[in-house]
Formats: C-alpha cells, structure tokens, sequence
C-alpha cells in the first residue's frame, strides 16, 4: 500500500479508504472542507495510471477505522494518515499552499543531497517515464526541475518517490533525515480551477474517488 497519497499535492490527507468489493474506488478524508475543495478543483478528471480519475464530494462526513479483526484491516485497505510527517500544509505559516497547481509534466524535486549530478536524478525517474529535462536551480542544487514525457508519468513518479529515503533510492542521506519531497512546478502547470459548487453536503472534508468509467455512487 503506497503511504504517498496523490490527492496530498493539493490538501493534507488523513484518512483513504478503498472499497473492499470496488478496488477501483475509494474514500479520501482531509484536514479540512478546505483541502478537499483543493483537491476536487485541482485532480478531477486527471489522467492516473492510465485511467480518467473521478471525483465526487462524498457524503462520508469521516473515513471510518475498520475492526482490528476485520478483512478490510488485514489487506491495508484503511489507511490512517493522521499523524504523518508527510502533510505539506500542517504548518498554518508555511508557504506550500502558495504553490499548489494542476499536475503537469514538470515536477519541482527538493532535499536532493549534497554531491548528486544530474544523471543520477534522471536514472530515478526513468523508472516511470521518458524524462525529457532536468536542471537544478541555479541557487541551490538541492533542488530542480525535472519534465516527464506525459503528465500521467509525472503523477506516477509523484505517487511513488514523494517521502521516499534517499538511501532508499541509492543516494546519501540527508543529515536531517528528510526523503525525497516532489511537488508539480508552478512555472510547468496551469493553476487550479476556481472553486465550484460541489454535489454532496457542503462544509464536508472527503472526497469519493474513482479510476474509469464506474459511477461514484
């Protein structure tokens, strides 16, 4: 079960849950009303390991623990995020929520370590996709730019490297521990949509989501 959750790009994820008869659906709590609005008007409709992602604002008020016992605990098929270090926008000063756009090709890498050249990035990635271009900032080579062939690539790369250890990754660690933190680059996707009036009851925190055609409900 992957611990980097997509919808986290755009609002802090608390608590997913995959339907145990629909493994192609599932339930997403966030932090707030706030950081769901986010998500719908910023991941609805994306391309996400080649298929159409649907989302809907769901009338789950709160993504429910399974029972300890229960089928649904033993497949990891709830996963509670509440307390990971992984939240982009726990911090109220923080500037992440600035930054937050649509997905696209270009992905904004940071704590890179120290002594990394430019192929050794690139072989990371091509595990996911054609990288086309990678650059670090002319400031700080613990950061770059990296521009996948497809945003649909990109969004795979995201989902699986994001809070990944570097030694994980065959890279030096961080003095301080951090992973690999990834982001889509604002200069590389448009802003997300203004916000819209959403089906379902307002003020809630979950969004339902879906991969294909399947309705939501």
């Amino acid at each position: 079960y992957q611990r980097r959750v997509h919808g986290g790009t755009c609002g802090d994820v608390f608590r997913v849950k995959i339907l145990y008869q629909k493994r192609d659906m599932a339930f997403v709590q966030f932090r707030d009303a706030s950081h769901a609005l986010q998500a719908y008007n910023t991941i609805r409709d994306v391309v996400f390991f080649d298929n159409k992602l649907s989302v809907r604002h769901s009338r789950m008020r709160e993504v429910p623990l399974p029972p300890q016992n229960g089928d649904e605990m033993y497949e990891g098929l709830t996963q509670d995020y509440t307390n990971s270090p992984l939240h982009r926008f726990a911090n109220p000063n923080s500037k992440n929520a600035q930054h937050i756009t649509a997905p696209s090709q270009t992905l904004h890498l940071a704590n890179l370590p120290d002594g990394i050249e430019e192929e050794h990035v690139t072989q990371i990635f091509q595990n996911y996709g054609t990288v086309e271009h990678f650059k670090f900032f002319n400031n700080s080579r613990k950061m770059g730019l990296l521009r996948m062939d497809t945003t649909s690539n990109a969004i795979t790369a995201l989902v699986a490297l994001h809070g990944e250890p570097l030694e994980s990754l065959g890279l030096p660690a961080n003095p301080d521990g951090r992973g690999l933190s990834i982001s889509f680059a604002k200069s590389g996707g448009a802003p997300p949509p203004s916000a819209a009036v959403l089906p379902g009851l307002p003020g809630a925190a979950g969004l339902g989501l879906g991969l294909g055609a399947n309705p939501m409900f």
